[in-house]
C-alpha cells in the first residue's frame, strides 16, 4: 500500500482504494463539522457501533476490558487531540 500525492491510500501498482490516510480522531472531528453531529454521536460510531464487531468493545462495562482514550476537544478549531490511551487497562501513551 502506498498513499499517492492527492492522499488516496491505493495498493502499489493498482488504482484499488486500500483504506484511509487520516487518523481516527481526525474523522471523528470531521464528522462533527461535515456530518453536523454531536461530539458524542461522532465518538459513539468509532466505538460503539464498530465495537459489536470486535466481542463487544466500544463500551464501558463492569468486568469489560479498559478501552479508554482521553482527548481534549477543541471545537473552535475542529481538533480532537488525543491526551493518553489506555488498552486492556493498561497505559499505551
Amino acid at each position: 500500500m502506498k498513499a499517492n500525492e492527492n492522499g488516496r491510500l491505493e495498493l502499489l501498482g493498482t488504482p484499488y482504494l486500500a483504506g484511509a490516510t487520516r487518523s481516527l480522531n481526525e474523522c471523528v472531528a470531521l464528522a462533527t463539522k461535515l456530518g453536523r453531529i454531536s461530539l458524542a454521536q461522532a465518538i459513539r460510531m468509532a466505538t460503539v457501533n464498530p465495537g459489536r464487531f470486535a466481542q463487544g468493545r466500544g463500551r464501558i462495562l463492569p468486568g469489560a476490558p479498559a478501552d479508554l482514550v482521553r482527548f481534549r476537544w477543541a471545537p473552535e478549531d475542529e481538533r480532537l487531540q488525543i491526551v493518553s490511551v489506555i488498552a486492556a487497562g493498561e497505559p499505551v501513551v
